[in-house]
């Protein structure tokens, strides 16, 4: 006795068709698409202008999960740069000298230098322009029309993150105030003559502005053609 079995052949949606290139600021390709459906009830996609052809076999219930993407590739991201020189420090005050001669005050600290600014990002690539041939024949032209419209799609990249600016130099340290001294004049007074004051710290430079980010890339043109 022969026993037959009917299989329900399915096809695995297959993941989304995205060509672009692995330059930074590229253009996405482009290419032609004819979109068909199978005497089975299935969706073919044939996909040429690239390096290869491209084919790939959907099932009706999942045409809208499946997509053919032209995107340009993202900016190159900008440049970090340099931190700014930290400040010198300040000068040693001069030491007090007898009989009256006082102590000098420390010198102020220099200022730190600011950061250099990122640099601006990159643009992003231009989606590429795609024509997309639909046969007349096809049952549901209509709808495999409006399909293609969601399905097809040129995408134009990101682009690319401005680089961070560099930090603040940090303001130098204030000078040492000159050390004081004890006197004694010729009568044996003592007198004592104090030390200068330190000098003031000066200031941290200002970290540099993040660079702006790169414009994103155009889409590209998706031109639909009923074809015999």
């Amino acid at each position: 006795t022969l026993t037959a079995f009917d299989w329900d052949l399915r096809f695995e949606t297959p993941k989304d068709l995205v060509l672009g290139s692995d330059l930074y600021g590229a253009d996405g390709p482009d290419l032609r698409v004819q979109v068909r459906w199978l005497e089975t009830g299935r969706l073919v996609y044939d996909v040429s202008g690239r390096d290869r052809p491209y084919q790939a076999i959907v099932e009706r219930a999942e045409a809208d999960r499946f997509h053919v993407i032209s995107r340009g590739a993202d900016g190159q991201r900008g440049s970090d740069r340099s931190p700014g020189r930290d400040g010198f420090s300040g000068s040693m005050g001069t030491s007090a000298m007898c009989p009256s001669t006082p102590a000098g005050d420390g010198g102020r600290g220099e200022d730190g230098a600011p950061g250099e600014d990122g640099a601006a990002g990159g643009s992003g690539g231009r989606g590429g322009n795609i024509t997309v041939d639909v046969p007349r024949r096809s049952g549901a032209p209509d709808d495999l029309l409006a399909l293609v419209r969601r399905t097809v799609l040129s995408e134009g990249g990101a682009g690319g993150a401005g680089g961070f600016g560099g930090s603040g130099g940090h303001g130098g340290q204030g000078g040492i105030g000159g050390s004081g001294t004890t006197c004694t004049d010729s009568d044996g007074q003592v007198s004592t003559l104090l030390g200068g004051s330190r000098g003031a710290n000066g200031l941290d430079g200002r970290s540099g502005f993040s660079g702006i980010s790169g414009s994103p890339g155009a889409p590209g043109r998706v031109t639909i053609r009923l074809v015999e």
